[in-house]
């Protein structure tokens, strides 16, 4: 299992624990073999809650904690890919149909169709291929609210720099000698959050 598989895992640990819904003696079967990484995701999870203390940074943590395990839900859910092929070549990309319908306009321009193998299948030629990633509208929609846990402020990124810009808010952040020291703490579980499971916090 990779590093971040585990990191992963060790969140589903964590949440399955937590779930109000989980009989009492399921959670201390639970609690009695919790692994050293669902610890770990605990503990960071436990500083950036810290900040709830505070009521200049209430509202905003709570939001953080609540679309942090959002994300982790959203990750469980695996959606259905599309093999996308191209008519010109033998290339082909499995896709994820969710992606498809938000970041491209493909399904737009051509039908989906299943093939012998039951596998759902997107015929294109190559520059419809590149019209359909870098159409207007997916420029649109490619852009994100990044949110953080010490400030109501949105930040707007492209999507595929989320995790870039974010470190880079946070270490912006962090070089200001004036910042509190619960901030600093959990900014840096942010961080640390991001890069080991790769989840990034974005408001809809």
């Amino acid at each position: 299992m990779s590093s971040q598989a585990s990191a992963i895992a060790g969140l589903y640990w964590f949440y399955a624990e937590r779930h109000i819904g989980l009989q009492k003696a399921r959670k201390e079967l639970l609690h009695g073999k919790m692994p050293a990484i669902a610890n770990k995701m605990s503990h960071l999870l436990s500083i950036i809650k810290r900040l709830s203390n505070d009521i200049e940074y209430e509202d905003a943590s709570k939001n953080w904690l609540t679309l942090f395990e959002k994300e982790v839900k959203t990750l469980r859910s695996i959606s259905k890919t599309v093999k996308v092929r191209s008519t010109y070549t033998d290339a082909s990309w499995k896709i994820p149909r969710d992606s498809l319908l938000r970041d491209t306009i493909l399904l737009d321009k051509y039908d989906l169709i299943e093939n012998s193998k039951g596998e759902m299948e997107l015929w294109i030629d190559d520059p419809h291929w590149r019209n359909g990633l870098t159409d207007d509208r997916r420029s649109v929609k490619s852009v994100e609210s990044l949110c953080l846990p010490h400030t109501v402020e949105r930040f707007p990124s492209k999507k595929f720099d989320l995790q870039k810009n974010m470190l880079s808010i946070i270490d912006n952040v962090l070089s200001d000698e004036f910042q509190p020291e619960n901030v600093i703490v959990a900014l840096e579980a942010v961080r640390s959050l991001a890069l080991m499971t790769g989840l990034i916090c974005i408001d809809e």
